[in-house]
């Protein structure tokens, strides 16, 4: 019979990767992880879309490695047994402890998954394959502990969000110009939204999705983000999420950065966005990569103090005006 051992510790996305990966290729799954990291190995189950506590799993410390050797020598393996054991990246006392263990079965193989990178590495041989399996943004959710909801229609189709795009660059890029712009307070809530911006996130939406080739279950707009399946208010809105390669990208739209009549306008206005921005993936632990978009002609603003709070926020890409008339938008970021 053939094992897939996990090596559960703080970062279960190279784990739930693996055991993708692996699909097809063991009869069983086991999970070594301390106590600390039961939910841990719920996430994992919930989002395997498999009973949470159905998978077998042996409780070890992340602190005393005899310990680790001890409790896994109570379990019943067979000499028969084989072992395709994923280690975490960072060396910890459970991978340290399972691999000693393992190495002394008959048949084990050891794995791991380099930080941003999808590929997977044989530990002995040091050989690399590529890592083909992509999570969408439910499954990178759910292994974070959240919940998210969405917009699951879009205001308008694709070819009417264009067309008002095209529009708002002949006048000009100012909205008081375009005619809906009359009859703003005339309008039912949704078309209120729509054209007070929501239009620039939609627009925004289906050109990430077409140049990137995303699929639906990639991207969204208008997501609004839980901390657990029982919330009813959502501790955060975020108007774009999507995710390539097994990361997560999230993006912030507005039109303008003129701000509101005695307010603040510009720069200062746009570092407003980008503290909110920040805050979100601090607020959430996640490893996010984060965009900002904007119609707002960028090079009449001093972006220098910007730029520099851009790099203490680790915000790598800023998209203005000029950068929407490209035939591709610059979403690549610096490695």
């Amino acid at each position: 019979m053939t094992c897939l051992v996990s090596i559960i510790n703080d970062h279960i996305l190279p784990a739930y990767l693996f055991i993708k990966e692996m699909g097809g290729k063991y009869d069983r799954l086991l999970f070594v992880a301390s106590s600390q990291s039961s939910e841990r190995v719920k996430r994992i189950e919930r989002t395997l879309g498999i009973p949470e506590g159905s998978t077998q799993q042996i409780a070890v410390s992340d602190t005393d490695l005899k310990n680790v050797s001890n409790e896994l020598n109570k379990h019943p393996f067979t000499p028969d047994d084989r072992f395709i054991v994923h280690l975490p990246f960072d060396a910890t006392i459970m991978s340290i402890g399972a691999f000693e263990y393992f190495s002394n079965c008959n048949y084990s193989t050891f794995y791991y998954i380099p930080p941003g990178e999808n590929r997977i590495i044989d530990v002995c041989t040091t050989v690399g394959v590529n890592l083909d399996y992509r999570v969408n943004v439910r499954e990178y959710f759910a292994l974070h502990g959240l919940r998210f909801e969405y917009n699951e229609t879009l205001t308008y189709p694709r070819s009417h969000t264009y067309e008002l795009y095209e529009r708002f660059t002949r006048v000009g890029y100012n909205s008081n110009y375009l005619e809906e712009m009359k009859f703003l307070d005339e309008m039912d809530e949704r078309n209120k939204n729509y054209y007070s911006g929501v239009w620039f996130e939609e627009y925004t939406y289906h050109r990430i999705k077409k140049e990137k080739s995303l699929a639906d279950d990639c991207i969204y707009t208008g997501v609004k983000i839980f901390r657990s399946e029982t919330d009813t208010a959502n501790d955060n809105e975020i108007d774009l999420v999507y995710v390539i390669d097994n990361e997560v990208y999230i993006g912030e739209c507005k039109t303008s950065l003129s701000g509101i009549p005695g307010g603040k306008s510009g720069s200062k206005l746009l570092e407003d966005y980008l503290y909110k921005l920040a805050a979100i993936t601090i607020d959430f632990g996640m490893n996010v990569r984060q965009l900002f978009f904007t119609l707002h002609q960028l090079k009449r603003l001093n972006l220098e103090p910007v730029r520099r709070r851009m790099k203490i926020l680790q915000l790598e890409v800023l998209i203005g005006r000029d950068d929407f008339k490209k035939e591709q938008l610059p979403l690549s970021f610096q490695l």
